[in-house]
């Protein structure tokens, strides 16, 4: 299975979590670096993208959930049938 896949399989799993206990809000956000992808990095250099990479997907996550937040405002809102 490939990082991704592992990461987003984590992030449903967690969203499940959390929809069964809503008094509670969590949030995952993750980052990671391929060596590969980075082969001039040193170590500490790839871990300093990954950390970078996981701000990218909390960040985006964010502005998914407020996104989210607004529509369902929307369809709620005092105008709506």
């Amino acid at each position: 299975m490939s990082l991704v896949a592992c990461h987003e399989r984590n992030l449903e799993n967690i969203k499940k979590e959390c929809a069964k206990c809503s008094e509670i809000p969590l949030s995952y956000a993750a980052g990671f670096a391929y060596s590969n992808d980075f082969s001039k990095l040193t170590m500490r250099e790839l871990f300093c993208q990954a950390d970078k990479n996981m701000y990218i997907d909390k960040n985006q996550a964010k502005i998914k959930e407020a996104k989210q937040k607004r529509q369902a405002a929307e369809n709620h809102g005092p105008f709506s049938s």
